[in-house]
């Protein structure tokens, strides 16, 4: 990492093309990794899970930054939506949100669940421009769940605020697409906001690693003990060696 005369070195990935200082920032502590890290970090860990299925906890989709803030805004859907009308009610031409459905259909990105096949769909989301944290949409439970690392700098009423546009218009995604036809015990009204109590990281360019760590204890349905601060490190530095050697391992 240290030779410069490589600094033009790429790396073919399970994920694309990645470039020596592609690594050397993932490696950084300092560095607080952006969506497409987060992104290709996901894949990664979606891509290790599956192919030890016998691990699983539930089925589950992945969604990216780009479906979070299709689902979090308060244009669109969400201001068609009126309260105590049914989302099988509410007038508005759904054919202007195709990238959602195709989410939905699983043919928006590289992993290609169905939601009707799954039981969540894990997304990560950014609060107030500087913080990552994890979604999962409950598909059976009719919840969103949040497993937030620093969740002193936003209070759960910011929290339920900031989902509240997401909370409103699932139903209706759910009734367009024909899964609560599926699914009829799912909630029709606005979802609640469950925040789930778990580590808290103690710097601050950290919730990146501890938003994908989330998922993957989630997934497997892991005791979540081995995820704090003095691990982050070593947690970078197994992702570096993964996506180089092309080889996912736990």
């Amino acid at each position: 990492m240290d030779d410069p005369s490589t600094d033009d070195n790429s790396r073919s990935t399970s994920v694309g093309i990645k470039y020596k200082s592609w690594f050397g920032l993932l490696l950084d502590p300092q560095f607080q990794l952006d969506d497409e890290y987060i992104d290709s970090l996901m894949m990664l860990t979606a891509r290790k899970v599956e192919k030890c299925k016998h691990l699983l906890r539930v089925q589950f989709a992945i969604g990216d930054v780009l479906l979070s803030n299709l689902l979090r805004r308060t244009d669109g859907p969400y201001a068609a939506m009126k309260p105590g009308v049914l989302p099988s009610k509410c007038t508005y031409d759904w054919r202007q949100e195709r990238t959602i459905f195709r989410y939905v259909l699983g043919r928006q990105s590289d992993y290609d669940t169905l939601w009707s096949e799954a039981d969540i769909v894990y997304t990560r989301m950014n609060i107030g421009g500087n913080h990552w944290v994890m979604i999962g949409i409950d598909l059976v439970e009719g919840d969103l769940t949040v497993w937030d690392s620093l969740q002193a700098i936003t209070p759960l009423e910011d929290l339920e605020k900031a989902l509240k546009p997401m909370c409103t218009i699932i139903p209706a995604i759910l009734h367009w697409s024909g899964i609560l036809a599926l699914r009829p015990n799912l909630p029709m009204v606005p979802w609640r906001v469950r925040r789930c109590t778990v580590p808290q990281q103690a710097g601050f360019t950290d919730c990146s690693i501890f938003c994908v760590r989330f998922f993957e204890y989630d997934v497997i349905g892991s005791k979540i003990d081995t995820l704090i601060q003095s691990n982050i490190s070593l947690f970078r530095r197994q992702y570096a060696v993964q996506m180089w050697a092309r080889r996912p391992f736990f």
